[in-house]
């Protein structure tokens, strides 16, 4: 293990560790970190793991650790995908892949970047939307083969859909796919649920189309944080 004046940084998932050993004469690291006590053990489970810290927070938040590139590539683990689901179905948009995704913004704290700290797909995909100096972009795609997650092939079938916040996208890529297919529409119900019908009921004018149309026989829709008095809260399970 690693000695008092080393640097202990631990990132990822679980319980996998990376000790990295370079640093100056000079120490940023708090006492409680410095020792395996209950008191040190606590802080570093709030502060680390809790907060999900990353590498780039711990190298702000010490100055002294300058561990060289090379170095820190060897450590840093092989990024895995993220797996998306269409919004869109191949019969409307043969050669088009949309996705739905949230950004994740997560705690920020004295030492974090200037620039704030995001989720790193979504944060990514936010300024290839927002064109930031993302101009020719390529984003690499890795399909899920083994996907059993998709409409049943009868459209006849009846389905339940069930798709909270940005969990609805692959259900708007269904609908989409069932109206292009034009081969009749079963009995189909879709619970969606949000926090703010002004700021978060996404695809709205693609939900009230299906509906009206037939496409989608029921829409449920259930807000939780709404603004005006008076007005009642609902979830999901309640509606069900």
């Amino acid at each position: 293990s690693p000695s008092l004046g080393h640097t202990l940084l631990t990132l990822g998932e679980g319980h996998t560790h990376w000790h990295v050993t370079f640093h100056s004469s000079h120490t940023h690291m708090p006492r409680p970190f410095s020792s395996p006590s209950p008191s040190g053990s606590e802080e570093y489970s709030q502060l680390i793991l809790e907060d999900r810290v990353d590498v780039v927070d711990l190298l702000h938040a010490f100055p002294s650790c300058m561990p060289p590139l090379e170095r820190m590539m060897e450590l840093l683990p092989r990024l895995q995908p993220r797996y998306y689901s269409a919004v869109n179905s191949p019969l409307v948009h043969p050669h088009t892949i949309k996705i739905a995704f949230n950004v994740t913004v997560l705690p920020r704290r004295v030492w974090s970047p200037p620039q704030g700290r995001f989720g790193l797909c979504t944060g990514w995909f936010d300024r290839i939307a927002s064109g930031l100096g993302t101009s020719g972009v390529k984003v690499p795609l890795v399909p899920r083969l083994q996907n059993t997650f998709h409409p049943p092939l009868d459209p006849l079938v009846p389905v339940v859909m069930i798709g909270p916040g940005t969990g609805v996208a692959p259900f708007v890529g269904f609908l989409q796919h069932w109206r292009a297919q034009g081969k009749g529409a079963g009995p189909r119900w879709l619970f969606f649920g949000c926090r703010n019908p002004e700021k978060d009921y996404i695809y709205r004018e693609d939900l009230e189309s299906y509906h009206s149309d037939g496409t989608l026989l029921h829409l449920t829709v259930t807000f939780s944080r709404l603004e005006s008095p008076g007005d009642e809260t609902r979830y999901v399970h309640q509606e069900m």
